[in-house]
């Protein structure tokens, strides 16, 4: 199985297409100035006129939290000013808010992920919402928990100018967070499986990089923990019979230890492909460097070095061979040179 993966791995990386550089669309959800990082997988959502936003999006907030104190129960708090919601899943929107009783409040689960109606919660808790529909209908919303630097309206004129939503090629690269400015290599690599003779994970691990780890479908519990405790994590498969089929299963497995969701899969080189896992609601990311055994590693690192003189992100993919072993050390190296930049998890 092994050499399979291994050999799948090396002609997807052959046939992996860059897209151009296009327009990035504006994300449903901002905090603050703030594309809300998880938008691809956990949007806005539109139900009888009302919005209904992924309950851990206030953890982006500043000065706001979002707990489950027990199974069912939903706590937002303001830190600042300790306004607080508590609400009971089983009881149908039934809430404390700030002392008092209140019902109706819209909620509902996307399999592991709450979503709770914006308005009613970002009131009780002093959080400023905004809103606009863009010229082909789409709606963004926007929480806000303190100033902001631009209005809507201009960062959706940010956004049209393409500024790196999207990054060089497909899926989606996070904004960096304001309080980290370095900018940001994503490392991508697969779940290590026994008796392998390269783990790619294993390298970044001895050179304390931080990375994405994208889990086979057949993972076991401990590795499956071991990616999800990184940040975001996706799913990997060689099943090129039913690829999405595959992956939605894997995910609904891997949910179960992790409990939340993840859309984020590697590219494959057929476009057609990419829209079907789309379509299944897959976020496909094409790498801008994949290393394998045909990676010539001086070019490789010259690559890196020039997008690192040029650029605010990159996305490269390990895959488990001799040729990750040899450039992990030196992109360790390069990185520990240059503050400007840090390997980064998806989710960062």
């Amino acid at each position: 199985m092994q050499r399979i993966r291994i050999c799948l791995l090396a002609l997807l990386a052959l046939c992996i297409l860059v897209s151009s550089p296009a327009a990035a669309a504006l994300p449903s959800l901002f905090t603050g100035d703030e594309a809300w990082f998880r938008d691809p997988i956990e949007p806005l959502v539109i139900r009888d006129g009302k919005y209904y936003v992924p309950a851990d999006l206030f953890n982006a907030l500043d000065g706001v939290t979002f707990t489950v104190p027990a199974e069912g129960n939903l706590l937002f708090e303001n830190t600042a000013t300790g306004a607080y919601v508590s609400i009971l899943f089983s009881k149908n929107g039934s809430a404390a808010v700030n002392g008092e009783i209140v019902e109706g409040i819209g909620i509902f689960r996307d399999e592991v992920t709450y979503y709770v109606e914006a308005e009613p919660v970002c009131a009780a808790l002093g959080i400023r919402t905004e809103s606009m529909t863009g010229d082909d209908g789409t709606v963004t919303l926007r929480l806000l928990a303190g100033d902001s630097r631009f209005t809507l309206e201009g960062l959706a004129e940010i956004y049209a100018a393409d500024t790196g939503w999207q990054g060089e090629g497909e899926g989606y690269v996070p904004s960096p967070d304001p309080r980290d400015p370095r900018r940001r290599l994503y490392l991508l690599c697969t779940s290590p499986e026994e008796g392998a003779p390269y783990v790619a994970l294993d390298r970044l691990n001895e050179r304390g990089l931080a990375c994405t780890v994208f889990l086979w479908d057949d993972a076991e519990p401990a590795v499956i923990l071991a990616g999800a405790v990184r940040g975001e994590y996706g799913v990997a498969t060689d099943d090129s019979g039913d690829l999405a089929g595959s992956l939605t299963a894997a995910d609904e497995r891997f949910s179960v230890y992790t409990h939340r969701r993840t859309r984020l899969t590697v590219a494959t080189g057929d476009e057609e492909t990419n829209d079907a896992l789309r379509s299944a609601g897959f976020c496909p990311i094409t790498p801008d460097l994949t290393v394998t055994s045909f990676t010539d590693a001086d070019a490789a690192m010259n690559e890196i070095a020039g997008w690192m003189a040029s650029r605010d992100s990159a996305v490269i993919f390990f895959t488990d061979c001799w040729m990750s072993d040899q450039i992990i050390p030196r992109l360790a190296d390069l990185l520990a040179a240059d503050e400007g930049w840090t390997a980064s998890n998806l989710g960062k």
